[in-house]
């Protein structure tokens, strides 16, 4: 008997470390301070800048023909390209071959472009987006 008694003293002991054990372990998991929680940071949205369809773009190979074809370079074609779009004569505004002229670069590409001419060169835009697909010199001797 005395055995059975020492077996179930000894249970108790064991059963009273090991809740002692769970309870201090519940008390630093509650607390947390063994482990770093990296802050969540909300970044700003940025704003999208709305596209501009009344501005030109320029692309490479119009940039390559006017310098190669008249002789303007850096910021001087983008100006130049802005001006000619804002300024430029369009084939209804035109008359003569200057009108023919504007007609035919406009029916010579698979996509509806705009022709405008402006500063004895015509200018060769897409109609939908305004990209400037290519520039060349006009002679205008002929020009009313």
């Amino acid at each position: 008997m005395t055995n059975n008694i020492l077996i179930i003293i000894g249970f108790l002991v064991v059963l009273i470390i090991v809740l002692i054990i769970v309870f201090t372990k519940t008390l630093n998991s509650s607390d947390k301070t063994d482990t770093y929680d990296v802050p969540q940071f909300d970044f700003p949205e940025i704003p999208k800048q709305p596209v501009d369809f009344d501005i030109p773009i320029l692309t490479n190979h119009a940039s390559i023909r006017m310098k190669e074809r008249l002789g303007v370079v850096g910021q001087q074609q983008t100006q130049l390209m802005n001006n000619a779009f804002k300024y430029g004569r369009t084939a209804d505004r035109a008359s003569g071959d200057l009108r023919t002229k504007l007609e035919t670069a406009e029916m010579s590409y698979n996509e509806e472009t705009v022709a405008k001419f402006y500063k004895d060169s015509i200018f060769i835009f897409t109609a939908e987006d305004n990209i400037l697909k290519t520039v060349y010199p006009f002679d205008n001797k002929y020009l009313n």
